[in-house]
């Protein structure tokens, strides 16, 4: 499901039914100034010792934490789902449970490794799509980031903002595909070679 659709059923079923978690924003509209030290929210308020505003903060949060991360989730398990039932039929697998390995050695140690490199790559197909989720996620939930301002420069028609962000978001998602090809060297000592 999109991420704009999660993000507003989040909020209708969170806050609008359960008046669980804030709606929008990154504070309560009623909170005090923080010092701007880092511009983080939590950072800066426990740096300055404010505990009611750290948790007000991480009460903001959840739901565009939760918005990003639940698409990728279900992938994630779906693919790791189907790669483990493919792995668990070769016959080293069953060469591994004919000598008596208990089930989870098996599957740590014998089935996980050779699953690792499909999440690893389907991993950095995700950064990407979560990327281009932050910008709708921000502006849904009211927060003041690059993606809305993105989005503000898209409405405005200010094209240099929008090449700046896509030539940014292009030269992450080149290294993050650089670093998961070094990481294959890590996990699997055959492309080492």
């Amino acid at each position: 499901m999109p991420a704009f659709w999660l993000g507003v059923a989040l909020q209708v079923i969170f806050f609008g039914r359960l008046g669980w978690l804030p709606l929008s924003g990154r504070l309560p509209i009623d909170a005090t100034s923080l010092p701007e030290i880092t511009r983080l929210v939590t950072v800066d308020a426990l740096l300055a010792g404010r505990l009611d505003l750290f948790f007000a903060g991480l009460k903001h949060l959840v739901l565009p934490a939760i918005t990003l991360s639940l698409v990728n989730i279900a992938t994630l398990a779906r693919i790791t789902r189907s790669s483990l039932l493919d792995v668990l039929s070769q016959p080293y697998i069953s060469v591994a449970r004919s000598k008596g390995l208990p089930e989870l050695r098996v599957l740590l140690r014998h089935a996980f490794p050779n699953v690792l490199i499909v999440l690893l790559t389907v991993t950095g197909l995700m950064i990407g799509q979560t990327l281009a989720g932050t910008v709708v996620v921000e502006f849904i939930f009211n927060w003041p980031g690059l993606g809305r301002q993105v989005v503000q420069a898209m409405i405005q028609l200010d094209k240099p903002i929008v090449l700046a962000f896509a030539l940014l978001m292009g030269a992450v998602y080149g290294v993050t595909n650089i670093l998961l090809d070094v990481s294959y060297g890590f996990v699997d000592p055959r492309v080492r070679r």
